[in-house]
């Protein structure tokens, strides 16, 4: 008896491709990007009486798009701008002002949990917890306070923000480099020794199983105050744009899991499905179905005698590479 096949599901109409392009751009806060996107791609249309109306590739309403969306990726931007330049103040200020319940959860809010790291890695945990976010800020202030040579910080072309949304500017970020006072002297010395005393505290007040991670974490950062050049040093990772990257990244993340966005965009979503999806599948060996699209495969796939043909691995670069 033959295997009946169901009908074959339908390629995405041009609006939903660009529905998955949208997500991502805002996802990203390339918000300039996006509308610049909605507006190039609205065709225009006029009524009876000669007034004009907007649709998109036949959708009505889809070149709206969401304000709330917007206005958060821009604000997030703003936030992660400020963590990347190393004004650790600045950043608090903006998500105290915009996302108050990042560093100041109610009891009810839902916690994240960490994840597990390797001991080899510094980066702190990934939690969402708020008084985790609030050590992590201290040690990266405590960090900033440490450099003995500006560390700048390549702002993105600023074709992801809006000329009315503030963000770090070049001028401001060179005026950041400039107040980093000298390690050496006795008054910084003795200030950098009472954050050192602060975070300690700070890292001794925390209640979960995370307390020892951060203590161990705290006795290799303040390591730093032994070397009158750091950025020369063995602990010289502490103070690398990849550590504010890290802090920025924890940061973002915290901000979608306390407003309910999602953490990744659709587009990633879609393929991290697509590419489990297949992986399953390869472990079931059998024939495909008449009419259904595999993936594109690099060679010919030989099956061993008496076997069914495996399916292809789904390989995201080569299927990018063939379309």
């Amino acid at each position: 008896m033959l295997r009946k096949t169901g009908p074959r599901v339908p390629d995405p109409t041009p609006h939903q491709l660009r529905s998955l392009v949208l997500d991502y751009l805002v996802h990203h806060s390339y918000t300039n990007t996006a509308r610049a996107l909605v507006r190039d791609t609205t065709v225009r249309h006029f009524n009876a009486d000669g007034e004009e109306t907007s649709l998109v590739a036949g959708q009505p309403n889809a070149t709206r798009l969401d304000d709330s969306a917007l206005l958060s990726a821009e604000r997030r931007l703003e936030i992660r701008h400020a963590l990347l330049a190393g004004n650790i103040n600045r950043a608090r200020e903006l998500i105290s002002k915009y996302f108050p319940t990042v560093l100041n959860a109610d009891d009810t809010t839902p916690k994240g949990s960490a994840c597990n790291i390797s001991e080899s890695e510094y980066f702190a945990p990934k939690s969402v917890e708020p008084s985790h976010l609030d050590l992590n800020l201290h040690i990266q202030a405590f960090i900033e306070a440490c450099r003995t040579r500006p560390l700048p910080y390549p702002l993105r072309t600023p074709s992801s923000t809006t000329a009315a949304t503030p963000t770090v500017s070049r001028r401001e970020s060179a005026e950041i480099q400039k107040t980093i006072p000298d390690p050496h002297d006795l008054d910084q010395q003795t200030a950098l020794l009472k954050k050192a005393q602060k975070l300690y505290m700070l890292a001794n007040l925390l209640i979960d199983e995370n307390k020892a991670r951060y203590l161990k974490e705290l006795s290799l950062v303040l390591g730093i105050l032994a070397y009158k050049v750091p950025e020369d040093s063995s602990l010289a990772k502490y103070l690398s744009q990849e550590r504010r990257e890290a802090v920025a990244d924890q940061i973002e993340a915290a901000i979608f899991y306390r407003t309910g966005e999602r953490l990744i965009s659709n587009i990633e979503l879609q393929t991290r499905y697509t590419s489990t999806l297949w992986s399953v599948a390869r472990e079931f060996p059998s024939t495909p179905l008449s009419g259904a699209v595999l993936p594109p495969r690099n060679g010919p796939i030989t099956p061993k005698s008496g076997s069914k043909e495996p399916l292809p691995l789904f390989d995201l670069k080569h299927f990018l590479g063939a379309t």
